[in-house]
């Protein structure tokens, strides 16, 4: 039911906003939260605040910018996402184990 009612939000916004800006906002977010924690209700909150917190972040730089929305949110995505991979390799090798790179 969950896959059913993301693929009918991610069909109906695709036609507003764009398939990246879509994809960026679905699938950066979580994967930043997965980077961070390993527990799944943490995750997904961490999840949720990234995802508004790029939101608002880009629409806040894109008023002020001559780029459009669609680009600082999905740069913005991008960033946080580096933050976080990053954050796990630094984690990762502050603990002493070996860290896999994906």
């Amino acid at each position: 039911m969950f896959l059913l009612t993301l693929a009918l939000a991610a069909a109906e916004a695709a036609q507003i906003t764009g398939a990246l800006l879509v994809f960026a906002l679905l699938v950066a977010p979580a994967a930043a939260a997965q980077a961070f924690t390993a527990r799944p209700a943490l995750g997904l909150a961490t999840s949720v605040v990234l995802a508004l917190l790029i939101t608002w972040l880009g629409l806040g730089v894109g008023y002020y910018s001559d780029y459009p929305v669609g680009f600082w949110i999905t740069s913005v995505a991008f960033v946080v996402y580096l933050v976080a991979k990053g954050w796990e390799w630094f984690a990762g090798r502050a603990r002493g184990g070996v860290v896999a790179v994906s």
